[in-house]
């Protein structure tokens, strides 16, 4: 890859070689945290029989997973921009390797279930460091169709668990397909040996962090009171209660993973809530402890019922199992509001001077989610439950699809370095609008594997430009946060797209379910990406 004479400031010391690490430990991060996720996916209905679980169950996993990936991204992406891009994603693969081999020794579905939301915190933080990294180690003229092999180790991931499916499945079951997501802790030793720090962080890194801190420590008890008035909030009686005090079984397990959902709820709507609110409360310095307690009230007043009503599972009341579960949901709560409270904080010093680019991300990253997700996570259960499909047959079309969407991802990104990144994107959602009949309703096999190729091809063709649109428009001292941090803040709001097509299936059928899914992001998506703006070739560091 011959140096980019137009942006020589930038590469100058960067050799070719730094640039193949780079993009390489990056795209390997991304590839194997992607293959690790859709274990789950492939496996949805065979973890579902043996937990005894239904698979609206099992799809809230990787809601939960979603949800949690924000946490990730903001520990991970803090550390990039303070100590740099290689310690943190040699800690990140680690962590998430850990934690999925973990996950194939889960003994019940509430240790399941606590554990992806762990891998959810792994996986979110690599994204952000590994695109930052290879990003700045790339030469502009080229970065969108590298930008398009980056993003398509996801689509790699994808296709090696689809292979892993259809080879290790049918012989040694779905816990030993997590034994494999172990792999990727071999990574770390392989950036440690060959991938330098990035040039671009050395020289526009921030180098003073004391202000940060110090701005976050004096609100230490506005985010303990704020916290505990929320928590205290839980207690009090109404409709949560009632449900919670009804809708409980005796088991421990049960109780803790009616937690963890309640924890995830609460997150996912109060956080976004608590984003926008932020912009306001900058009018209202003087009352910023009474402005934390209304937002958060008020957000749980709205969320609480529908949240927990559509989440908690009806079964026999239990005095004993409800009192615990209102002292545990307390506790979980109190501990989410103060880390919403802290990272709305942070986040609002860190991206001082551009919190309209970060509201702007956010938006785009959840269309982009909801994009990807609705097309990807039940596709696999649509073809085994509503199509009949063997688990082979169903391994092969994911393939099919995959070798689509890396294609697509590609051949968008280089289109991208052309003719810019919005039109790449923008046309390649419209055309998966055409896609959506053979897609979801072709009638034979072939044609559904044409379908799934085709959509793919689109559907990644939009996201092989994301690594470079948004590296590009995000500031040189924030790149290691604000791209991963708005990137997973946006699979926040649209983690719960498997769940909800799993819940509209219960009313119509998959293909139904998944094609007014489609059609409705699809549209949306390109809308807001036509309203953005972007940086082309930008010089980083400079």
């Amino acid at each position: 890859m011959p140096p980019d004479s137009s942006s020589g400031s930038e590469l100058a010391s960067i050799s070719r070689c730094d640039q193949r690490n780079a993009l390489v430990a990056s795209f390997l991060g991304w590839t194997l945290g992607a293959f690790d996720f859709f274990i789950v996916v492939m496996v949805l209905t065979e973890i579902a029989k043996d937990f005894n679980r239904s698979n609206a169950d099992i799809a809230l996993t990787l809601t939960v997973t979603l949800a949690f990936r924000p946490v990730g991204a903001f520990l991970f992406g803090l550390m990039a921009d303070r100590y740099g891009r290689r310690i943190p994603l040699m800690m990140n693969v680690v962590f998430y390797s850990i934690i999925e081999v973990s996950s194939g020794l889960a003994p019940n579905y509430a240790t399941f279930l606590v554990l992806r939301a762990l891998f959810g915190i792994g996986m979110g933080g690599e994204w952000g460091v590994g695109a930052s990294l290879a990003m700045e180690a790339v030469p502009s003229r080229w970065r969108g169709i590298l930008s398009g092999v980056l993003q398509e180790g996801y689509a790699l991931g994808y296709l090696l668990a689809s292979c892993a499916y259809f080879l290790v499945l049918p012989h040694f079951g779905w816990r030993a397909m997590f034994f494999i997501g172990g792999l990727p802790a071999l990574l770390a030793w392989f950036i440690r040996r060959n991938v330098k720090e990035s040039a671009v962080w050395e020289r526009s890194r921030r180098k003073d962090w004391s202000a940060l801190w110090a701005a976050v420590r004096s609100q230490t008890k506005s985010y303990v009171l704020g916290a505990a008035a929320v928590a205290l909030l839980c207690l009090t009686p109404g409709p949560v209660m009632g449900i919670l005090v009804t809708h409980t079984t005796s088991e421990a397990a049960a109780v803790v993973a009616a937690t963890l959902l309640r924890a995830a709820g609460v997150f996912a709507a109060a956080s976004i809530i608590l984003f926008i609110a932020k912009a306001v409360w900058r009018t209202a310095e003087g009352h910023r402890k009474l402005f934390y307690y209304a937002a958060a009230v008020a957000v749980l007043d709205i969320a609480r019922d529908a949240i927990m009503a559509a989440w908690i599972t009806p079964a026999r009341p239990n005095a004993a199992a409800g009192g615990l579960a209102t002292v545990l949901s307390a506790a979980g709560v109190f501990v989410v509001a103060v880390i919403i409270l802290i990272m709305a904080d942070v986040t609002w010093h860190m991206a001082a001077g551009h919190h309209t680019l970060f509201f702007y991300l956010v938006a785009l990253m959840a269309m982009m989610n909801f994009v990807s997700h609705g097309t990807q996570d039940m596709y696999p259960t649509f073809l085994k439950v509503q199509r009949g499909f063997s688990p082979q047959l169903t391994a092969l079309v994911s393939i099919i699809a995959n070798f689509g969407a890396l294609a697509g991802g590609i051949c968008v990104g280089f289109f991208s370095d052309r003719f810019g990144r919005r039109r790449g994107m923008t046309t390649s959602l419209l055309l998966a609008v055409v896609m959506i009949p053979l897609w979801a309703y072709a009638p034979t096999a072939g044609l559904l594997m044409l379908g799934a190729f085709l959509m793919q091809f689109m559907v990644q063709g939009a996201w092989g430009v994301i690594p470079a649109h948004i590296t590009e428009l995000s500031p040189d001292s924030v790149r290691g946060f604000l791209p991963g941090f708005a990137y997973q803040c946006g699979v926040l709001i649209a983690g719960s797209v498997a769940y909800l097509e799993a819940i509209f299936a219960r009313r119509m059928n998959y293909a139904n379910a998944m094609a007014v899914t489609a059609l409705t992001v699809f549209l949306v998506c390109a809308a807001v990406v036509a309203l953005g703006r972007e940086k082309r070739g930008i010089e980083f560091g400079v």
